[in-house]
């Protein structure tokens, strides 16, 4: 575990001693050994807390759409920001979109196992349902600019995707910086997350 825990995947580290207590508790259990000497190595290492983006509680939600929507970020940007609150993907995913993986007919995005984050053997496509307001932002994106690879293109690189940077300093100048500290790019997913769940947990039948 040393190894591990030495390049800073503490979480890891702790996912890896529940996984091995949990096959040698049930050796113990069936009698293949006699007592699990694992039990306490987690004694050994230290739980770091993970430190998480800056967010904003559901209801200021519109507060900040608004602000956005007066702000003097230029069209695009503002339309990639609320395309990363509306499909609740990562930023690096959300500037890389191209048309070819949009489903217009069923309105899903398909994201190719290969711009999954995660271990390369254990990637997998992604299919991300479009809501109306999306599929929205994809007809205005495609009255701009029809014809290019990527729906969010570079400024000055057409054939490349957006700098996944954008919507985050978009965010920071905001309202003169209002929101800088308080909400980044991928503080809008924590929002989501943190709706999604209260709704459903107070709501379980909705």
């Amino acid at each position: 575990m040393r190894p591990i825990d030495n390049e800073g995947k503490n979480d890891t580290v702790f996912r890896l001693i529940r996984l091995a207590n949990n096959i040698l508790d049930h050796a113990v259990n069936i009698g293949v050994i006699e007592f699990n000497p694992c039990h306490k190595v987690s004694s050994a290492f230290t739980l770091k807390s993970n430190k998480h983006q800056p967010s904003l509680p559901p209801e200021k939600l519109g507060e900040f759409l608004a602000a956005l929507h007066h702000s003097n970020r230029d069209y695009i940007t503002k339309m990639l920001v609320q395309w990363l609150l509306l499909t609740m993907v990562r930023t690096a995913e959300a500037v890389s979109v191209e048309w070819s993986e949009i489903d217009f007919e069923q309105a899903i995005w398909r994201i190719p196992a290969e711009k999954m984050k995660g271990r390369k053997n254990e990637k997998r496509q992604h299919d991300v349902p479009l809501s109306r307001q999306a599929m929205a932002i994809l007809l205005q994106m495609k009255a701009i600019n029809k014809g290019q690879k990527y729906v969010f293109p570079h400024y000055s690189k057409p054939n490349e995707a957006m700098c996944s940077q954008t919507p985050n300093n978009a965010i920071k100048r905001i309202a003169n910086g209002r929101y800088k500290g308080l909400l980044t790019a991928h503080g809008l997913r924590s929002i989501a997350s943190t709706y999604l769940n209260d709704t459903f947990t107070e709501n379980p039948t909705l």
